[in-house]
């Protein structure tokens, strides 16, 4: 429970940032109710059941439930007609309620241009709708050794136009597509990330989640020296330009022996963690 109220709190802040859009949907919601009373029930009720939803605990971990899982708490918000209600109540003010103001009674082309202004202005200073993310996935900074590692060993060189293909461990991968768009990958987030397919179902065929437990160093059962040379040949035919690999791995299993006895792949280079190696027609080109 307490996490939940920590997601309700984080939610709404995400979704307003600095400004208000909120309160002051709030504020058109409640002048609707108290000046609009015949008129669009339909959307006020709605949107005041779907506020009560979000702001209970049991009824928005329902909501979450119900999308199984897959959208979290900032992004439930979308489900308030925000933009619908706040222009419903500008629409009234500007040409109902404004023109029954004595100082604005004489000037009726005036005064909707001063309210259309006005609203506007609020608007502005009101936040935004949308979710505030950072600069890379999973709403963290990007790792300073993932970063150089992209920048140094993945996307230096790329030629015009041409993508070039990845395979490395989950920490690396997960910030790849984000770092730079020519990346490609021959899997995505959501086969290490379960949560990730509750929307779509979708699933990966055995071979792959295979290949993702060698490169992370998690597939057992085989000869290692054996299930990395497979591998290695494998990446070579489909053209994977870029293979990343642990440091440690190099001592404790087969690896490095399979490494050693091909030559489809080149050391490029290595951080404090990492060891990369890159197709050798594409290290020569």
């Amino acid at each position: 429970m307490r996490n939940l109220l920590q997601a309700m709190k984080d939610g709404y802040g995400l979704l307003t940032g600095e400004g208000q859009f909120l309160v002051f949907f709030l504020l058109a919601l409640y002048i609707l109710w108290f000046f609009k009373k015949n008129e669009i029930k339909e959307l006020k009720r709605y949107a005041t059941v779907m506020l009560l939803f979000l702001l209970f605990p049991l009824t928005a971990k329902g909501l979450m439930l119900y999308a199984t899982a897959f959208y979290g708490y900032a992004e439930l918000w979308v489900l308030l007609p925000v933009t619908l209600v706040t222009g419903f109540m500008f629409t009234g003010f500007t040409f109902e309620w404004a023109p029954e103001l004595p100082f604005l009674r004489k000037y009726p082309v005036r005064r909707e241009a001063v309210c259309i202004a006005a609203m506007a202005v609020l608007l502005f200073l009101c936040g935004t709708l949308s979710v505030k993310t950072q600069v890379a996935s999973m709403g963290h900074v990007l790792p300073k050794e993932t970063e150089e590692i992209l920048e140094e060993y993945v996307c230096d060189g790329i030629p015009e136009g041409e993508k070039v293909w990845l395979l490395a461990p989950d920490d690396i991968m997960a910030y790849a597509r984000t770092y730079d768009g020519r990346i490609c990958l021959p899997y995505g987030r959501f086969l290490w990330e379960k949560e990730l397919s509750a929307y779509t179902y979708d699933s990966y065929a055995a071979d792959t989640a295979e290949l993702h437990g060698w490169v992370n160093g998690t597939l057992t059962g085989m000869d290692e020296v054996e299930i990395s040379e497979n591998y290695l040949s494998m990446c070579s035919s489909k053209e994977i330009t870029v293979l990343v690999f642990e440091k440690e791995r190099l001592t404790t299993d087969g690896l490095a022996e399979a490494l050693d006895k091909q030559d489809s792949y080149r050391h490029a280079g290595e951080t404090d963690r990492y060891v990369v190696y890159r197709l050798a027609e594409r290290q020569d080109a």
